[in-house]
């Protein structure tokens, strides 16, 4: 596993290319590239930043809305060998995106089917390129228990979802927050290898609240109160042997204040505490 950096996620609201440089200052190997950037700069610069600062981009983002109205999503769909090509240019091999676990619209049932015949499309052009395609799940119930229909929200339901669509380049975007929050636990991870397993963030939950009273976006540093198992977390990853990023993602109202220096010194930090031992 290495580190990428995500500079939003810890407060740092900078371009592309001062994103690459300063996770190459701070030690970080990867960056996520976005189609903004992508857009803005040109392939051909995106690949000339990165190279120059030797860090590789760790994964991008998905370009189709798997829940828009069906002239969107098919338009999306014939786009995307484009954008699969763009990828494979630039050494890009995950696609990352996230399932709402909730509809007030779709009963679940409708719901599932709904993924399960966007999914298999998406997941065959992914695969043409040699690219593989992840999904966070999002698990804290006072996020999904305001609406009416209750959808998937962890481990056990995610496999489910891939089992039924058959893609074998389906996996995971592993949250720490989102795993303690599904109730899931450390023999739920056995469930998953390092073929499934295409990014994963790490954080922790702040002390004294109930698990099913904790705010989605109201985290703390990996490892800061011990709330979340991050040994152990971290310690299945070494068992299967992940290969892929490891991002830090707190949504820290205290971190996002630091100046730049500090905030990417506390984050370096927190994961050199974490970091299984070779």
């Amino acid at each position: 596993m290495y580190r990428t950096l995500s500079a939003g996620a810890i407060g740092i609201k900078v371009p592309f290319e001062e994103e690459v440089t300063l996770a190459s200052r701070y030690g970080f190997q990867g960056v996520g590239v976005s189609l903004d950037a992508l857009n803005r700069l040109g392939l051909d610069k995106v690949r000339r930043i990165l190279t120059r600062q030797c860090v590789m981009p760790s994964h991008c983002g998905l370009p189709v809305a798997l829940l828009g109205d069906q002239e969107a999503y098919d338009r999306q769909l014939a786009a995307l060998p484009q954008f699969c090509w763009t990828m494979t240019q630039l050494g890009v091999e995950r696609i990352c995106s996230g399932i709402t676990p909730f509809s007030d619209t779709l009963p679940f049932d409708e719901h599932f089917a709904l993924y399960r015949s966007r999914l298999g499309p998406v997941a065959e052009v992914l695969a043409s390129y040699s690219l593989r395609l992840g999904f966070e799940f999002i698990a804290p119930a006072t996020y999904r228990k305001p609406h009416k229909y209750a959808f998937l929200y962890d481990i056990n339901g995610f496999l489910s979802l891939f089992e039924a669509v058959g893609a074998p380049n389906l996996g995971f975007v592993l949250d720490a927050w989102h795993w303690y929050e599904a109730h899931n636990t450390l023999a739920d991870l056995d469930k998953l290898t390092d073929d499934n397993v295409l990014m994963v963030h790490v954080n922790d939950a702040p002390a004294g609240i109930l698990i099913d009273e904790q705010q989605d976006l109201v985290r703390e540093l990996p490892g800061a109160t011990g709330v979340i198992d991050i040994a152990g977390f971290m310690g299945r990853l070494a068992v299967i042997r992940y290969t892929g990023p490891v991002m830090v993602e707190p949504f820290n109202a205290a971190l996002n204040a630091l100046p730049r220096h500090e905030a990417l010194v506390a984050t370096t930090r927190a994961l050199d505490r974490i970091w299984p031992s070779p």
